[in-house]
């Protein structure tokens, strides 16, 4: 299917129409991830040297950073898309993992790190104990490229003190247990919302070591 193109001030933004199941609707229906595709290209974007992302950082600062803050929800999460208002642990996680990078430069006030605070917080009340690891939604089992998503969003706010220590270093500890009781026997990894194993499995070796050491990123 054709992505649809909109322009948004000077910055054209893609949106490939994906098909998504949800569980509040207990039906599928088929919206944009407009709010998906920008935080991930963000996060992919956290991953250069940051001499490499200072060329785009002014549309970075004026356009993308102020989307995305200008899209979460009161309760301090983030959906995949503008046409679905309920947020989810994932695309909560990924809008952090880019917005907490030290690259993003995307915390700038006091009224940032508290909206950045609520998202953490959204993401442990959500946080399904019946599962090892992060899903999307409370009520379906873990998926280990959400699980990858909230581990980098908590190593990446750990240079503003947002959540204290003993519950990151227990979210380290339950995700790492998530990977490795997940890795298929050909040292893949699968996932709820792609059909292939490549996304899942970059998504996770993204965040091992010793990528997500806090002083890199």
């Amino acid at each position: 299917t054709r992505p649809i193109v909109r322009s948004v001030g000077s910055v054209v933004v893609i949106y490939p129409p994906t098909t998504r199941y949800h569980a509040s609707a207990e039906k599928t229906e088929v919206f944009n991830v407009d709010i998906w595709l920008t935080s991930f290209l963000g996060y992919l974007a956290s991953f250069l040297p940051n001499m490499a992302v200072q060329n785009p950082r002014p549309v970075l600062d004026k356009y993308v950073n102020k989307w995305l803050w200008q899209q979460q929800n009161e309760d301090g999460s983030w959906s995949y898309t503008t046409a679905f208002p309920v947020g989810d642990n994932d695309d909560t996680a990924l809008v952090l993992s880019w917005l907490l990078s030290k690259n993003s430069k995307a915390i700038q006030t006091q009224e940032h790190k508290k909206r950045a605070q609520a998202a953490l917080n959204f993401i442990l009340e959500n946080h399904n104990d019946n599962f090892l690891g992060f899903s999307t939604w409370e009520n379906i089992a873990a998926e280990v490229d959400a699980t990858a998503h909230v581990l980098n969003a908590f190593v990446r706010q750990q240079h503003l003190n947002l959540i204290d220590n003993n519950t990151t270093e227990e979210i380290f500890e339950e995700c790492s247990k998530c990977f490795k009781n997940k890795q298929l026997q050909n040292g893949l990894w699968t996932t709820r919302w792609h059909l292939e194993n490549i996304y899942p499995t970059s998504q996770i070796l993204m965040v091992l070591p010793p990528n997500y050491s806090e002083e890199r990123y």
